[in-house]
């Protein structure tokens, strides 16, 4: 399968599919984007059941901006719609041959369990039905494990007493409280 041009209507679509997905931003005026993809357009041909695709990061600011995209070529790795590799800089063949073996040898279900772990680490037991709940109704907001203002500290800070109340910065004593 030759390499497919993406855009961001059909981005999220494609990455977010069952299978693997290589997505290469690149620009025309980049020397090493020219170089890399001579060598992604043979790893397409050489693997029709995997999705090369490429981004004009020039024609589509808007979406290297939101994948934060700030050198290229920059190489990404979907599989089954989740992440797994992302990387700024031109591979050789044999790099990328190893890359694409590894991207295929990953196993899946250890991501997705990693993936639950940090989301109950970060969001809580909870944090499906919420999440999904938030994204019904348009609400994004974060839930946590515990309110923020349930954590206090044990016991008071040493400095609490020398904190300017407006600023939160330490407050040079007056001349009167030296003793001179």
């Amino acid at each position: 399968m030759a390499t497919i041009n993406l855009t961001g209507e059909d981005f999220e679509k494609t990455v977010l599919k069952d299978g693997i997905v290589f997505v290469d931003f690149w620009a025309a005026w980049c020397g090493p984007c020219r170089i890399f993809g001579p060598i992604f357009e043979q790893a397409s041909e050489k693997h029709p059941e995997i999705t090369f695709a490429k981004v004009d990061t020039d024609a589509e600011q808007s979406l290297a901006g939101a994948a934060g995209i700030s050198s290229i070529p920059t190489l990404m790795a979907f599989r089954d719609g989740i992440l797994i590799y992302r990387e700024a800089g031109a591979l050789p063949g044999p790099q990328f041959d190893e890359l694409i073996a590894a991207v295929q040898n990953v196993n899946m279900d250890e991501v997705r369990a990693e993936i639950e772990k940090d989301k109950k680490v970060y969001f809580g037991d909870d944090f499906n039905a919420e999440f999904l709940k938030g994204l019904q109704t348009k609400e994004r907001k974060p839930v946590f494990a515990k309110k923020p203002t349930d954590v206090k500290p044990s016991k008071p800070l040493k400095s609490e007493k020398s904190l300017s109340p407006i600023s939160g910065r330490n407050q040079r004593p007056d001349r009167n409280q030296l003793g001179r």
